[in-house]
């Protein structure tokens, strides 16, 4: 009977295949899938063109999988034929697009295959990503270097300058283990604050997000203590290099060497009067 259907002039265009294209969770983990296959069962939800319809169980506690629309639709937006989102990605095709910056009315000729899916969940995603704050840059133009926190083992030196190089010319990228960041800093502000714009909330190496940030200068040491300013813990520094404590500290346990000349260390430091 399809092949009599075939020669109908109102059946040009309609759809015949041998196996659905579907992405692995639609699929399901088991190599052995029993599937029921009906020529020209369904009409695409997209094009309203008649094409084959499989049906199958992707696990043995799973719900039945069906396929929704026509492999010409799914071959042209790179889709499951079931859930309708991208292949590669796993985003819904609006999403996909938006991020990709993709533009379908110039890139694909106009016509009924060509029309998209009024997804909510997609314009959910992209009302989430229009709020996501900016990364703003410093006042201070001096400042040319991004923080990249949450790395790991798997994230090298070589995935940051793979990531980052685009954007301007890289003076030296840091990386710190033990903290697990890294610090890349760019010859130019131009530069550091292009790849800011770009990477802001969107950078992924190796299936991972990583958090950018603007660094900021870090006072040297040196030029605290000559300011007379306090070390991270809040306490004040001495010229010999030890915690003054206000005269809270036992002379005790102070160093002979860090006594003034005609001072001498004594034990008796709870004030208590000398033996007979």
């Amino acid at each position: 009977m399809a092949h009599k259907m075939l020669r109908v002039t109102e059946a040009d265009g309609w759809e015949r295949s041998d196996f659905p294209i579907t992405c692995d969770c639609c699929l399901g983990d088991n190599p052995y899938v029993r599937m029921t296959k009906a020529n020209f069962e369904k009409e695409c939800k997209i094009c309203i063109r008649p094409f084959t319809v499989f049906c199958w169980r992707s696990g043995r506690d799973a719900r039945y999988e069906k396929t929704e629309v026509c492999q010409t639709y799914s071959k042209l937006k790179n889709v499951c034929q079931v859930c309708l989102l991208d292949l590669e990605y796993g985003l819904p095709v609006q999403v996909r697009d938006t991020a990709l910056g993709i533009n379908t009315s110039e890139s694909i000729p106009k016509s009924d295959v060509n029309m998209d899916v009024n997804d909510p969940v997609a314009a959910k995603l992209l009302r989430k990503a229009g709020e996501m704050p900016s990364l703003a840059p410093p006042e201070d133009m001096s400042i040319k270097t991004l923080y990249v926190g949450g790395l790991i083992d798997r994230v090298t030196e070589e995935d940051l300058k793979v990531q980052s190089y685009s954007y301007g010319e890289i003076e030296s990228i840091r990386m710190v283990r033990q903290r697990a960041c890294a610090f890349v800093t760019y010859t130019t502000r131009e530069g550091a604050e292009e790849a800011a714009d770009h990477l802001a909330n969107k950078l992924v190496i190796n299936g991972l997000r990583l958090k950018l940030m603007w660094q900021r200068p870090q006072i040297a040491k040196a030029e605290m203590e000559a300011a007379g300013g306090k070390n991270e813990e809040g306490t004040s520094t001495s010229a010999f290099g030890i915690l003054s404590h206000g005269g809270m500290l036992p002379r005790a346990l102070i160093p002979q060497q860090h006594l003034h000349p005609g001072q001498e260390q004594t034990a008796n430091y709870f004030n208590l009067p000398p033996p007979s």
